[in-house]
């Protein structure tokens, strides 16, 4: 089955609960630098920030994150890109500084 096909007829709404679990990408291990989950971590709390959502749990693991959340405003695929789009630019930048 393609992904398009497990993704029609599925929607979100605000004030309903949500769990995710985001995968880098070809599963490289960027969150065992402790640097670059603190980077994830700063755009997760981001979103909280700007009362898109609230993380009831979550945990960062190298390779994945895992999360909880309950959604404030914005459909689910419109936080998630915002974190990963946000996360990867700034987690990318960082590592290609570190070398």
């Amino acid at each position: 089955m393609s992904y398009n096909a497990l993704r029609k007829g599925r929607f979100s709404q605000p004030g309903q609960d949500y769990f995710l679990t985001l995968v880098t990408h070809r599963r490289r291990a960027v969150f065992q630098e402790f640097q670059a989950a603190r980077l994830l971590i700063r755009e997760m709390r981001r979103l909280e920030t700007e009362q898109r959502l609230i993380w009831q749990a979550w945990v960062v693991m190298p390779d994945h994150l895992h999360g909880l959340i309950s959604l404030k405003q914005c459909t689910l695929p419109e936080n998630i890109r915002l974190l990963k789009g946000r996360s990867s630019h700034t987690v990318n930048a960082f590592c290609q500084k570190k070398g």
